[in-house]
């Protein structure tokens, strides 16, 4: 036990000053001993995130210390990709199921699947395989379950659409499986104008739902070829989804020349403010040109990205802001856009801001909020709130830190 003290103290010691913005788990076994000492809780989740980071030095520690590996572990190996990782989680007769080849797919693993690919062997839902292979885009693993005879359906058209068109055809050529409307739905929110043309050229029915689908993820180019192509436009299907939304600007042309300008602003839908202050100040010169005050929500999109210039901007052309964006900056570890909105006034919740420091491992930020005298005692974050700290609070520097300040 001293030698592992020695070396945590040793590992905490060597940290580097500059402050961590992850759930990860601390990446090394001295440093996984400190946390136990410190009283973290040492769950089968630690290890899944050790077999997710693929760190043989701390699921070494972890089984040694009777915390076995379980089948979520098994499957974040499998994600990982680490055959070694694999084989010693094998060798530790680990229990592996079904998800582990299902991971391996997924994340395009095609040696990693085939070593589970037993795991398969008599399964009745043929399409998961192939569908988690799609997702994951690998071209060789998918030849090879096609040659393999695993299968696909409408639901594996649908993640072969979002992908490519080449994907789209592969499937057909070599398995000629199904589809419905949900492939064209997912071709447009990847905004794949060659797949829906080739959908509807060979016959898949089309819902007038791609129009908002392609609004959301900002397809302009898509809006304007359902358009050409004479698919209906469901007005009251349109506005309740997009109801309140931040929409691109190509979006907002297009809703424009085809005269929903009125109907737009009626339902609170706002322009995004861009990724520069170039884009920033055209969409607040275009809706207040158009007659309607730029959403305070635009602040808060431009600090949840931590885009301090284009925050500035915002502001500086008076648009609103509220709590969320020092909420949203804090969630994201944008301490900078969280100095600069607080010195400048911006609304704030402290018991939300402490939630987000904590939850999300961020020391810097935790640090910022107690200097500031803004971090909430844990009485007033309640016991649910702690609970829900401590299950995510990894790191030996913030779980010593916050024992010291009576975080217990």
């Amino acid at each position: 036990m001293a030698s592992i003290c020695e070396d945590a103290h040793a590992a905490y010691s060597a940290e580097r000053e500059a402050y961590t913005y992850s759930r990860n788990i601390t990446h090394s076994a001295a440093q996984v001993a400190w946390g136990v000492l410190m009283g973290a809780p040492v769950t089968e989740h630690l290890h899944e995130k050790a077999c997710d980071a693929g760190d043989m030095g701390v699921i070494r520690h972890l089984t040694h210390i009777d915390c076995p590996a379980d089948v979520p572990s098994a499957a974040a190996a499998a994600r990982n990709g680490n055959l070694r990782l694999m084989n010693f989680l094998r060798w530790q007769k680990a229990p592996i199921d079904y998800s582990a080849a299902e991971a391996a797919a997924e994340a395009g693993h095609f040696q990693m699947f085939k070593g589970l690919m037993w795991l398969t062997a008599g399964d009745e839902d043929g399409p998961d395989w192939l569908c988690a292979a799609v997702k994951g885009g690998n071209e060789d693993l998918i030849r090879d379950m096609l040659s393999r005879h695993y299968w696909g359906d409408a639901h594996t058209m649908m993640h072969a659409a979002g992908k490519s068109l080449k994907m789209v055809r592969l499937l057909l050529e070599d398995d000629d499986c199904g589809w419905d409307e949900r492939a064209p739905d997912a071709a447009a929110e990847a905004g794949h104008v060659d797949v829906l043309a080739f959908l509807m050229d060979n016959g898949c029915p089309i819902d007038p739902s791609i129009y908002s689908i392609a609004a959301e993820r900002g397809h302009g180019a898509v809006m304007q070829w359902a358009k050409e192509e004479g698919i209906a436009f469901d007005a009251e299907c349109f506005w309740r989804r997009l109801h309140g939304a931040l929409v691109d600007y190509d979006v907002v042309q297009f809703l424009v020349e085809e005269g929903h300008l009125d109907t737009m602003l009626l339902h609170g839908v706002t322009m995004t403010p861009g990724s520069t202050c170039t884009e920033a100040r055209r969409a607040v010169r275009w809706m207040n040109d158009a007659g309607a005050p730029m959403s305070h929500r635009a602040c808060e999109m431009a600090a949840r990205e931590g885009n301090l210039q284009v925050l500035i901007t915002l502001r500086s052309l008076r648009v609103e802001w509220d709590e969320r964006v020092c909420t949203g900056a804090a969630e994201h570890a944008h301490l900078h856009v969280l100095k600069w909105a607080i010195t400048h006034g911006c609304p704030y919740s402290g018991a939300d801001l402490t939630f987000a420091a904590l939850t999300f491992c961020n020391m810097a930020i935790t640090e910022y909020l107690n200097d500031k005298e803004i971090l909430t005692r844990p009485s007033v974050l309640g016991y649910e709130g702690m609970l829900h700290v401590s299950e995510e609070c990894f790191t030996q520097r913030l779980s010593r830190w916050l024992l010291l300040h009576g975080y217990e």
